[in-house]
């Protein structure tokens, strides 16, 4: 992709259950018809399965990746995040508040989250796919 991609996240069912991904695209998405290119060429990157996106977010810009990602150490972002958690028997869709002292910017970054629900939940033999995530507020880091 180009050097100012937008990145975004994206969550998505497919036929055996939910997953996320990270997606580039050279323009913002603001329209329906890129939701639905998306839908139509994930797919074909992830091995053919279709999908129905749940949600997406903006996360960067593909030139402010080389540049320092974190925030100032005095801020807190206290984030609503909204999972499901996937078990053998059932499904459960859930909702949490966490803080950071960093902004969600990367998969890598949603897969600390998803890690971090399970442990603190000591679930250890379901999966946590996280949904959606809305910046709730941002507090001084006391």
């Amino acid at each position: 992709m180009e050097d100012n991609s937008y990145v975004y996240f994206i969550s998505y069912k497919h036929q055996d259950g939910y997953a996320n991904a990270e997606v580039e695209m050279t323009t913002p998405i603001n329209t329906i018809g890129q939701l639905q290119e998306i839908e139509q060429k994930l797919p074909e990157i992830l091995g053919g399965q279709d999908i129905q996106i749940i949600d997406y977010r903006y996360l960067r810009r593909t030139n402010e990746e080389n540049e320092a990602t974190h925030s100032p150490s005095h801020v807190r972002y206290f984030y609503l995040v909204k999972y499901i958690v996937i078990n053998t028997d059932n499904r459960t869709y859930q909702k949490d508040e966490i803080y950071s002292e960093e902004k969600i910017n990367s998969l890598d970054f949603v897969r600390g989250i998803e890690t971090f629900l399970q442990q603190e939940q000591s679930n250890k033999e379901s999966e946590f796919v996280l949904l959606a995530f809305d910046l709730l507020r941002e507090e001084p880091n006391q």
